[in-house]
């Protein structure tokens, strides 16, 4: 009876189950994780019944043996709902001249093309939830009755990534039931997320291929811009035994985001924000240290004086606003909450063409702060 189980084990067919996800990284990337090694695709149907496929594919492969799938959708028509597939395949094998596949696992979730121009756009961001499921899906369980536009997930988010564990379970599977591929993900990277053996795979999960941390789109009648804070302390530092290299990194995106506020898309926005997880001004302490200070000397200034509508952080655990100060800033540092429930916060924002408001509410969805910007 043993080595019959064995048999019947054995051929069976192997399928990949998907263990989080669909979600959608930024703009028009569909991805989700699987359980084994496989290929993925999506697939939709047209209006003539003509199946359409994209999968994703890297210098003229295709992806395969890999549980981290990322489809990158083009060409659709903008503001179009439309029914879709996600394909996974097991690989059981992949020999140079034949592949072994085992069952393909299908999830269908339609896929809502953004429009091509309007007027009125609405964020949420969320901050220093530290793979903290439980907090994670309840800040999610409001935003989930009154869907935003984005979700703009500023910064330690995932929590010293040494496994897994601290990404799937804890961050992408909630978003991916909660969400769905309904509402844009865009990630931006903080401290703790930059520690930890994933910390260098992080981006296969977080971001769509071939993104970098720091980068700027226009959604609506705002343009935003997202940079990589990096680490809170020197380079030099013990923790950081000789691996790291955040001063140099910080300098060049100090080059970029010169040549971003000078460009034509950021100087024809009716809005324009910033978010990195690390602010450049607060009340908190630790704003001593070195990471805050470089943000505060490499970044800061290129944004006085431009127009700047408003900068949005974390990372001090600490809700609070930071009114414009005469030659220092003259824009408003927003900052999130932390990662006990009781500090815990939800900052909406919501843009049109007369104004922009910016709300930062508890764990229970109580205001703690109302702005109006115009």
């Amino acid at each position: 009876m043993k080595s019959l189980l064995v048999l019947l084990l054995a051929a069976t067919p192997l399928s990949a189950a998907i263990i989080a996800g669909p979600y959608r990284l930024e703009t028009n990337c569909v991805s989700w994780v699987s359980d084994s090694n496989a290929t993925a695709w999506v697939e939709w149907n047209d209006s003539d019944g003509t199946i359409r496929r994209v999968a994703p594919s890297r210098d003229g492969l295709v992806e395969a043996l890999t549980r981290i799938h990322r489809v990158t959708l083009e060409h659709l028509t903008p503001g179009l709902a439309r029914p879709m597939r996600a394909i996974t395949r097991d690989i059981v094998k992949l020999e140079p001249y034949s592949v072994t596949f085992g069952v393909s696992t299908t999830n269908e979730f339609t896929f809502r093309a953004p429009p091509a121009t309007s007027n009125r756009v609405s964020f949420v961001m969320l901050n220093d939830v530290h793979s903290q499921e439980t907090l994670l899906r309840k800040l999610l369980a409001p935003i989930v009755t009154n869907l935003p536009d984005a979700v703009i997930l500023n910064g330690d988010i995932v929590n010293d990534p040494r496994t897994e564990t601290q990404i799937v379970p804890t961050v992408l599977r909630p978003l991916g039931e909660m969400l769905g591929v309904n509402v844009p993900l865009w990630f931006v990277r903080g401290n703790h997320e930059t520690r930890g053996p994933l910390a260098r795979q992080l981006d296969g999960y977080l971001l769509p291929p071939g993104q970098r941390w720091y980068r700027a789109f226009t959604f609506g009648p705002v343009r935003v811009i997202l940079l990589d804070a990096g680490e809170d302390k020197e380079d030099t530092h013990k923790a950081y035994s000789g691996l790291a290299d955040f001063d140099r990194y910080r300098e060049e995106q100090a080059r970029w985001l010169a040549a971003e506020v000078a460009g034509e898309a950021f100087r024809n926005a009716r809005y324009r924000v910033v978010f990195s997880h690390i602010p450049p001004f607060s009340t908190d302490e630790a704003q001593s240290w070195h990471g805050p200070q470089q943000v505060l000397k490499l970044w800061a200034p290129l944004c006085r004086g431009v127009g700047l509508t408003a900068w949005f952080s974390g990372h001090t655990h600490k809700a609070e606003v930071v009114d414009p100060q005469p030659g220092q800033h003259d824009y408003p540092v927003f900052i999130g909450g932390g990662s006990k429930p009781l500090a815990a916060t939800v900052t909406r924002i919501e843009a049109d063409a007369r104004r922009m408001k910016v709300t930062i509410l508890n764990a229970d969805g109580a205001a703690l702060v109302e702005r109006t910007l115009k």
